[in-house]
């Protein structure tokens, strides 16, 4: 299969994952076949977010014109080389949804002429407002999230939300299985960003301890770098992949 690269903007610079075939799926498993949409709709808990031109999702800034202008100058470092990326066109445009409202978004699709052998390497870029796999919007996820931390049931949230209830049961069913690696990955955040925040005090569960640490590193965040809306850090810090395969989380963070 060609050869994608997962492209993440985090505070400190882009950061990128090599997917051999390119679609979606392939974040998560590494595999070389796609299972159905049917499946993974199973899956993922809700409608899936696939490319059908095989590039790999990405998350960058939201503010198209800051990545347009930032390509242009070639400010945006290649993940691998750190040569500059330029433009390469658009991938096919997908669906958001945010609320009762849905917005088709067309990501930005980005070269770096310096790799794969004098070939170059593509990189298509999505907004800090996605999370891989997920059509809905990032502040949705995390609002059914933080819904469900404080003791709202799975039945109230997607009705408040205007979602099937089997969809968030797969956000919630995600983020519970991913529950280990998020703390993970958000508490190195939180220890990079602020060394003198100290240790984390554990709550009832596992669940609750994730988001713990998503709060605490947000708000290092903040305070370091600047107001910026907390879902869209949750998307950067995790680059993503907040309801991906385990792996994808545990290579997240400062160091990664």
């Amino acid at each position: 299969g060609s050869l994608t690269t997962l492209t993440v903007l985090t505070a400190d610079g882009p950061c990128s994952r090599r997917v051999v075939g390119g679609r979606a799926r392939l974040l998560a498993t590494g595999t070389r076949k796609s299972p159905p949409a049917k499946a993974l709709t199973k899956q993922t808990g809700g409608l899936f977010l696939r490319d059908a031109e095989a590039p790999v999702a990405a998350i960058v800034d939201a503010d198209e014109d800051k990545v347009e202008a930032d390509l242009l100058a070639g400010l945006l470092a290649c993940p691998d080389c750190k040569g500059p990326l330029s433009p390469w066109g658009h991938a096919r445009g997908r669906p958001v949804r945010k609320g009762a409202e849905e917005a088709r978004i067309h990501p930005r699709r980005s070269i770096c002429a310096q790799c794969g052998g004098g070939r170059g390497k593509t990189h298509v870029l999505l907004p800090d407002s996605s999370l891989i796999r997920r059509r809905d919007h990032v502040q949705v996820i995390v609002s059914a999230i933080e819904a469900k931390a404080a003791g709202e049931s799975r039945a109230s949230i997607a009705e408040r939300l205007g979602r099937h209830e089997d969809t968030v049961r797969g956000w919630l069913r995600a983020f519970a299985r991913n529950a280990e690696a998020i703390r993970s990955c958000f508490t190195r955040w939180a220890s990079a960003l602020d060394p003198l925040c100290g240790p984390i005090e554990p709550e009832a569960s596992a669940f609750s301890d994730a988001l713990q640490a998503i709060g605490v590193a947000v708000r290092a965040m903040v305070l370091r770098f600047g107001p910026r809306t907390a879902s869209s850090l949750v998307s950067a810090m995790s680059r993503g992949a907040l309801l991906c395969n385990t792996n994808l989380l545990y290579r997240a963070g400062p160091s990664s």
